[in-house]
């Protein structure tokens, strides 16, 4: 790890250490898995990934928390396996580096 990291890290390292969930009712689990696949998809068409996503993932974060903390039962545990899926786009599929390494 350098000193120098990417300039979308404050805004996603933020979010991620939000410890309280946005006010305001929970996103349906069909609705938070095509925001995360979109991301996603964001990442694969990108020439520059972390740049891409870095740009939407403070906001897709709040809402995958916030379904996450809000639901109960079995669309509970699909939406803690859609933060899964956004926690591994914070690092990238085939890196196991964080967003701020070089």
């Amino acid at each position: 790890m350098t000193s120098v990291g990417h300039a979308g890290v404050d805004s996603v390292a933020a979010a991620m250490q939000r410890a309280s969930a946005p006010a305001g009712a929970a996103t349906p689990v069909e609705v938070v898995r095509g925001l995360v696949d979109q991301a996603w998809a964001l990442w694969h068409r990108s020439s520059t990934e972390r740049t891409a996503v870095a740009a939407v993932l403070p906001g897709l974060l709040a809402d995958v928390q916030s379904s996450a903390r809000r639901l109960d039962g079995v669309a509970r545990r699909h939406a803690l396996v859609e933060l899964a899926r956004v926690y591994h786009l914070r690092t990238g599929p085939d890196n196991p580096a964080r967003l701020n390494s070089p």
